[in-house]
């Protein structure tokens, strides 16, 4: 595996973070360096998944580069906000949601953010989302962002399911702690109350995918993501178990809390690993986002994996 250190943040945007005015021309030469440091970031994860490190080991690095990005820039943005005359307004702080927050960002994964502020909405929310996100897009990066206080986030996620789940995992970036602390006692709660409830959604939102991206797992052409045995499986038995089980945290803690045995978390762990590390290359190889594999994506993605031809006319898939 390969000991190459991650790009240094403060190389590329150190110069921008005492800023003492803010214009177009400060914005624009901000989100040049984002797209240099991207770049970088992007070079040493698709280096690190060559080497051979493990489809966790990649994602969980990809992740933390993301995470020193957006502390870096929600500092600037703050502080390019009050060098613009901009007033205090409302506390903010800056979440990370749905698979980043879980680290398990595949290389080519949208960076999903919520912009949580308590009280008022006032112009620092907004001014730090809106310049957070332009950096961002504006790198070459692909973000889902949301401006929202903690209540209306909960009386969103109560309507919308994918809102919910995106949500349950959040994990603090940047800002005040304290606005982020009320968001994870809302979902405890208001949102996970009755559990129930939350996990016969579970079970319909799994069948109605199963139905139609398939149901079985011997797919000739599977979906990664979405198929029976695939990764949106793995999120569902996590997310019912983090809304029944008190103080699961994270996969491991299937095997801490008694849900499943040694054997049976080392094979569920390795059946993990094997769909992060093929989702990688298949991101590589696409230059994109992508979890539908036909079957000439198939042979490159064996070729690449290294898995040898079974024998005289036999593919390696």
């Amino acid at each position: 595996m390969m000991e190459q250190a991650a790009p240094d943040i403060s190389a590329y945007l150190s110069q921008f973070e005492f800023a003492t005015s803010a214009s177009e021309k400060f914005d624009r030469e901000a989100a040049v360096a984002v797209k240099a440091y991207a770049k970088a970031h992007y070079e040493f994860v698709v280096a690190l998944h060559r080497s051979g490190a493990s489809g966790s080991a990649v994602n969980r690095a990809n992740s933390e580069g993301v995470d020193r990005l957006i502390r870096r820039l929600t500092r600037m943005a703050q502080t390019a906000h009050f060098a613009a005359g901009g007033e205090a307004g409302e506390d903010l702080a800056v979440v990370a949601a749905g698979g980043y927050a879980r680290q398990e960002m595949s290389v080519h994964s949208d960076i999903d953010l919520l912009f949580l502020y308590s009280g008022k909405l006032t112009g620092l929310a907004r001014s730090v989302a809106e310049r957070v996100q332009y950096w961002l897009w504006d790198g070459g990066l692909k973000v889902g962002g949301a401006v929202r206080s903690a209540a209306e986030t909960i009386k969103l996620a109560k309507r919308d399911e994918t809102i919910a789940t995106n949500i349950l995992d959040a994990r603090y970036l940047a800002g005040e702690t304290r606005v982020y602390h009320a968001l994870l006692t809302s979902i405890w709660d208001d949102l996970l109350r009755p559990p129930a409830a939350f996990v016969r959604a579970q079970q319909r939102s799994m069948e109605e995918r199963h139905a139609k991206f398939g149901e079985s797992v011997y797919l000739l052409q599977p979906n990664l993501k979405e198929g029976a045995g695939g990764l949106r499986d793995y999120h569902a038995a996590y997310w019912i178990a983090r809304a029944t089980v008190p103080r699961i945290g994270r996969a491991g803690d299937f095997l801490h809390r008694g849900l499943l045995s040694e054997r049976e978390m080392a094979a569920f762990w390795d059946a993990l690993e094997f769909l992060w590390r093929v989702r990688n290359e298949l991101h590589i190889q696409e230059g994109r986002a992508a979890d539908q594999m036909s079957f000439e994506q198939q042979e490159r993605l064996a070729v690449a994996l290294h898995y040898a031809d079974g024998g005289p006319g036999e593919l390696p898939v």
